[in-house]
């Protein structure tokens, strides 16, 4: 498994897993975030998320992820789910691609689409 492979799937199991202190150890201090909206955001955010509530009423899993090498890192592919809090049915399921770019052993960018 090459390295960025490596790198990447550490900080997808580590964000599953709500390791937050590694999963902010593999992100650049300067990391940029590109979420399916398009409107950019940094480190600073990211981590002020992982201690939110979250949606209201959803919670978000992704399943299904399978990694692959990039020129300049990794890219996953996985189904997000979104279950509702009460009750915990489906709401709904989209394919999710994240693009992980990785410089001197950090993720310098994740960028977040959802198909059409």
């Amino acid at each position: 498994m090459s390295v960025f492979l490596e790198i990447a799937r550490r900080y997808s199991d580590a964000v599953k897993a709500e390791d937050w202190d590694t999963a902010r150890a593999l992100l650049d201090d300067e990391v940029e975030v590109v979420p399916p909206s398009g409107r950019p955001y940094g480190k600073k955010q990211i981590v002020s998320a992982w201690d939110g509530p979250g949606f209201d009423h959803l919670e978000v899993t992704l399943e299904e992820r399978e990694f692959e090498a990039a020129d300049d890192g990794a890219v996953m592919h996985a189904k997000q789910v979104f279950h509702w809090k009460e009750g915990g049915d489906v709401a709904y399921v989209r394919d999710l691609t994240t693009r992980y770019s990785i410089r001197e052993g950090r993720i310098v960018r994740i960028q977040m689409e959802v198909a059409p």
